[in-house]
């Protein structure tokens, strides 16, 4: 009789985990990418670089396709709502986007598919919705760049951190922020790669 009972315990409990992970019967999930704008055009003569961009690394609670929303120090995923792709992916491939139509580079890939003399590698330490009490939500990105050339390391790291006021919690608003942030800081990361590269490639000792 024992034996039964614990045998009944652990399946109602295998079939509540599995209920939780699949979420509620009938529960729709939105799945939600960001839309960037075009970068200004840059002077095709500024630069005859070849770069590719590495997997962003990211703790494991952001390395996931869900939205995270902060309040104070809990973390926690936005109900109903997934990105496209897991965010260090997303991220990746809308900065190589970005990059390739910025005209300052001759090419722009991801790390492994383009044999390229400069890296860039980034760390997400903030994709996020921060919700405080009695204030709208607000988007927030934190990277820390960092610039290595093959054969020779490290040429330039720096620190990007953008946020945008959502107009409200629905998605949707949401969303328009999380393309504030993406678009400002990666301009801001575009701008300083090309200094960071043109200031390699007149140094004496290239």
């Amino acid at each position: 009789m024992r034996d039964l009972i614990r045998v009944s315990l652990t399946v109602f409990s295998l079939l509540l985990l599995l209920g939780c992970a699949l979420g509620r019967p009938g529960e729709s999930v939105r799945v939600v990418a960001p839309e960037l704008p075009a970068p200004p055009p840059k002077d095709k003569r500024s630069g005859e670089w070849v770069l590719s961009v590495t997997r962003p690394k990211t703790d494991r609670t952001r390395d996931s396709d869900r939205i995270i929303v902060r309040r104070h120090r809990a973390l926690m995923p936005l109900a109903g709502v997934v990105w496209l792709d897991r965010a260090p992916d997303m991220l990746q491939a809308l900065l190589v986007d970005y990059l390739a139509a910025n005209g300052a580079f001759v090419a722009v890939g991801r790390y492994g598919d383009l044999p390229a003399p400069y890296r860039l590698d980034l760390d997400i330490r903030r994709f996020e919705i921060r919700v405080e009490a009695g204030q709208a939500p607000v988007a927030e990105l934190q990277l820390t760049a960092r610039l290595t050339a093959t054969g020779r390391g490290l040429v330039a790291v720096n620190r990007f951190e953008r946020q945008a006021d959502s107009a409200g919690d629905d998605p949707a608003q949401m969303l328009a922020a999380f393309e504030s942030v993406l678009a400002a800081a990666f301009a801001e990361l575009a701008g300083w790669v090309s200094v960071a590269l043109h200031e390699d490639s007149v140094a004496p000792n290239n």
